[in-house]
């Protein structure tokens, strides 16, 4: 992600905060990604900050974690929300509020592997993204937001789903400052992200917008990292 991802742990249980803080820390740490925890063991309804997950027992003594993680979503609609509680009865109380994993805590070290592998692939896949300074604004471009990037001398254009981005730069330069490694360049002015393809065909390749050729100069180069990008795809859904 292009900031520090921040995650809020509810619990009144202050040996169990220690415990599944170090162990997402663990994980963090060996993805190599930019963190700040922030932990919670009363007021929970007192929302301070914006979370990208949050972890939230069940049972909060005389508040609800269900209804905390509620008000949280309402405030913050794509934060990823990991129940943890010591019923796993509780579970379908839970899935009205639209959770990303459910950790029993009679089973906690297998359920915390689980989750913060899933919640790692799903990052990769779906939250990260790049802030880019244009024209001394800040803009946050989801990775997964980008189809295809076009450039026009020194004029480039990302297009997104549901936005289109231009600024001053060359294609090279945008490519550097995103930084997305499934952004891969198929002529000397437009690059596409590999999620983005639907079909290919004799170096030609089809999306929702039409039909992109692929350059000789960058075939060789687009057959291997295509084909990794779609191993990696199956064997992430296998």
């Amino acid at each position: 992600m292009g900031e520090n991802m921040k995650i809020l742990i509810c619990d009144n249980h202050l040996d169990f905060i220690d415990k599944i803080r170090a162990d997402i820390e663990k994980k963090l740490k060996s993805e190599e990604m930019a963190y700040q925890i922030y932990v919670k063991d009363h007021d929970f309804m007192q929302i301070d900050h914006i979370y990208d997950v949050i972890f939230v027992n069940v049972d909060l003594g005389k508040d609800s974690g269900i209804e905390v993680a509620r008000k949280i979503k309402k405030l913050m609609p794509k934060v990823i929300v990991v129940f943890v509680s010591a019923d796993s009865n509780t579970v379908f109380e839970t899935l009205s509020v639209g959770i990303f994993q459910f950790i029993r805590q009679d089973h906690y070290q297998h359920d915390i592997t689980r989750c913060m592998d899933d919640m790692m692939t799903y990052l990769k896949n779906h939250l990260q993204y790049v802030l880019l300074d244009i024209k001394g604004r800040k803009t946050k471009i989801y990775y997964s937001n980008i189809k295809y990037i076009l450039s026009i001398g020194h004029e480039v254009t990302i297009y997104g789903y549901d936005c289109e981005i231009c600024f001053r730069a060359t294609l090279s330069k945008a490519l550097d400052m995103i930084h997305c490694r499934d952004l891969i360049q198929i002529q000397r002015g437009i690059a596409v992200h590999m999620n983005y393809i639907e079909d290919m065909k004799k170096w030609q390749i089809k999306g929702e917008d039409g039909i992109f050729t692929i350059g000789r100069k960058y075939q060789k180069s687009f057959l291997e990292k295509y084909e990794n990008y779609i191993r990696a795809k199956r064997t992430q859904s296998s």
